[in-house]
């Protein structure tokens, strides 16, 4: 594999439903914020943060050869309000374009990006019924297509209770959003040679990936109230961002286990708050939390 190490990055903001304000009057507005929210993130670890590292010993691993995964929590694309959801005909469709159109640049070639989850809502065949999505987006860096999941398990943090829970990959075909996916429903993908699992919460709680018999390099996980459950853990890294601040364990989690055991990894804060324009990074933050951006340690495959 071309890649030789691994960084992982935590985009580390509260989603819950009573932290999730307007950002603008225009939803597609608020999304588009979201979005560029992130690539800011990238672009600054890209172009500052790497530079001013401190490596132990003489040498540092080489950029080129460092997969970069940036992960945000479950719920980052939720209207404000319980219950709230996007038109999966149209904001949905905006926010898969707007992802993988935002991470399009080739300086970013060497990033695997999982921009959070988005609820959305479509029309059944029923009348006065909807069918109710938890969509987790994936954008390999440099690349004009999207990975798909959809979430198997609904909890009541979803806030679907008045939907019917769809079948994504028929509702798909619906929308001209297809060209834009490598695929709908990965699972475990290979991104040059790496095989990457990844989870949406409550499907970590419920083993959808152990219970497939998956195997994987690295599991990642976007939750809102889900620690890692290592019953259900498939690889040797597993990292985690969650967007409960309230959860005990934290909001972003980056461990090994393997034959020496169990080791947790520390993570820096970058200089995010800033750098990023005020105005929507005052509309971002929650209770005075600031949005924090957690870098790892560099880790050898």
């Amino acid at each position: 594999m071309p890649y030789e190490y691994i960084q992982c990055f935590g985009f580390c903001i509260q989603t819950d439903t009573a932290y999730n304000p307007d950002l603008a009057s225009d939803t597609k507005e608020a999304i588009a914020i979201r979005i560029r929210a992130l690539v800011k993130a990238a672009s600054i670890i890209q172009e500052d943060f790497y530079s001013r590292i401190q490596w132990p010993g003489s040498s540092q691993p080489e950029w080129s050869k460092t997969l970069k995964i940036l992960v945000a929590p479950e719920f980052f694309y939720r209207p404000p309000g319980n219950g709230g959801a996007y038109q999966f005909n149209d904001e949905f469709k905006y926010t898969v374009q707007q992802a993988f159109s935002g991470f399009g640049w080739q300086e970013l070639s060497d990033w695997l990006i999982v921009a959070g989850t988005i609820i959305s809502k479509q029309q059944s065949n029923i009348p006065n019924q909807w069918v109710g999505h938890n969509t987790a987006i994936i954008v390999r860096g440099g690349q004009r297509a999207c990975d798909l999941i959809e979430k198997q398990f609904v909890s009541t943090r979803d806030g679907m209770e008045k939907y019917i829970h769809g079948n994504y990959e028929a509702a798909l075909g619906n929308i001209d959003v297809a060209q834009y996916m490598q695929s709908t429903q990965p699972i475990v993908f290979d991104v040059d040679g790496i095989h990457i699992g990844v989870e949406i919460c409550l499907d970590h709680f419920s083993g959808v990936l152990r219970n497939r018999g998956q195997q994987a390099h690295i599991h990642l996980i976007t939750a809102c109230g889900m620690p890692i459950q290592w019953n259900n853990v498939i690889a040797p890294l597993v990292f985690r961002v969650d967007g409960q601040y309230k959860l005990q364990a934290g909001l972003a989690n980056f461990a090994i286990r393997n034959q020496f055991g169990l080791r947790w990894l520390n993570y820096a804060h970058v200089d995010y708050n800033n750098k990023f324009q005020s105005h929507l990074i005052t509309k971002l933050n929650r209770d005075n939390k600031k949005v924090t951006l957690a870098a790892f340690p560099i880790v050898k495959l």
